[in-house]
C-alpha cells in the first residue's frame, strides 16, 4: 500500500506519481522514481522499463507506439484499436528501456522500437522539448540539451553532447565524448571525440573542452587527434576503442560517486513517513 501527500502518491518502492499522471500498471518500475505532473509513461501497448533514482518532468510522453508511415499513415493508432489485425503495417516494436540516475526534463516525448528496444541508459540527462525516435540509443552519460530532435534508429555515444535545438537525421551516429553545436543539421557518423557544427553539420576538429575536463595531457590529445583522421580511422579503430572504453569507464565512476553523493545528501531525505 502506498501513502498520499498533497498531490503525490509514493508507493512501497518510494516512487513519487504525481496525482495527474498516467502510468500504466504493466510498466516494470523500479524504487525511488519521480513522474511529474500530466506525464504518461507506457500504456499504449509498448512495454516499457523504468529503473531507479529517475526525474521524469512535467508534460512527458514516454514509450509511444513506432510508427511505420510508408505503408499506412495512422497505423500506430490503429494498432491500438484493432490489435494485430495491422500487424503487416508495423514493424515489431520492442519497447522502451531507461535505466537508472536519469534526468528527463519536462516535454520529452520517446517512441518505443521497432526492430530492438529504444534504449536510455544510466546517468543519461535529456534537457526539456527533446524528442527521441524509434530505436533510438542514448549510452551512459549521454546529455542533451533542449529542443533535440532524432529520427529513427539515432545513437549518441557514453557521454556525448547534443546541442541547442540540432537535429539528427535517422540512422545518425554520434561518437563518444563528441559534441554536436547548437541548432546544427546532423546525418550520417561523428566521430568520437570530435566537435560537430553546422547545417549541414560537418567536423571541426576535436572536442577540446571536453578532452581538458576528461584530464588528458598534450600527448593523449595528439593520439587521439591522429586516430580520427579519416585516413587512419579502419586501421586504428582497436586503439581508438580501447581509450573510449578507458575514458567511459572513468566518467561512469565519477558520475555514479557524484550521484551517491546526492542522493545520501538530498533524496533519501524525502521520508514519506516524516514530510508534510
Amino acid at each position: 500500500m502506498g501513502t498520499q501527500k498533497n498531490h503525490w502518491s509514493i508507493d512501497a518502492n518510494r516512487n513519487w506519481i504525481h496525482s495527474t499522471a498516467l502510468v500504466a500498471d504493466d510498466i516494470h518500475i523500479g524504487h525511488d522514481n519521480l513522474i511529474g505532473p500530466f506525464s504518461v509513461v507506457g500504456g499504449m501497448g509498448c512495454p516499457v522499463s523504468l529503473g531507479n533514482y529517475n526525474y521524469i518532468g512535467a508534460n512527458c510522453v514516454l514509450g509511444s507506439l513506432p510508427e511505420n508511415v510508408r505503408d499506412l499513415p495512422g497505423s500506430a493508432m490503429m494498432r491500438i484499436q484493432q490489435g494485430d489485425v495491422l500487424n503487416n503495417f508495423i514493424e515489431f516494436q520492442g519497447g522502451l528501456t531507461i535505466g537508472s540516475m536519469v534526468v528527463i526534463r519536462d516535454l520529452v516525448t520517446i517512441h518505443g522500437g521497432m526492430r530492438q528496444s529504444t534504449r536510455v541508459a544510466d546517468l543519461v540527462y535529456i534537457h526539456s522539448r527533446c524528442h527521441l525516435d524509434h530505436d533510438a540509443v542514448a549510452e551512459v552519460g549521454a546529455s542533451l540539451a533542449p529542443g533535440v530532435t532524432t529520427g529513427g534508429r539515432v545513437s549518441f555515444g557514453a557521454f556525448s553532447q547534443a546541442g541547442l535545438e540540432s537535429s539528427l537525421h535517422q540512422d545518425t551516429e554520434v561518437g563518444a565524448f563528441s559534441m554536436i553545436g547548437m541548432n546544427s543539421t546532423v546525418k550520417g557518423t561523428v566521430l568520437p571525440f570530435s566537435l560537430h557544427f553546422g547545417s549541414p553539420s560537418r567536423f571541426r576538429g576535436l572536442n577540446m573542452v571536453r578532452l581538458k575536463r576528461l584530464g588528458l595531457g598534450d600527448s593523449q590529445i595528439e593520439e587521439i587527434e591522429g586516430l580520427i583522421r579519416t585516413d587512419s580511422l579502419s586501421r586504428n579503430q582497436v586503439r581508438l576503442e580501447e581509450i573510449v572504453m578507458d575514458l567511459t569507464a572513468k566518467s561512469t565512476s565519477e558520475a555514479r560517486m557524484a550521484w551517491t553523493r546526492w542522493l545520501n545528501e538530498v533524496f533519501n531525505s524525502f521520508d514519506p513517513n516524516t514530510k508534510g
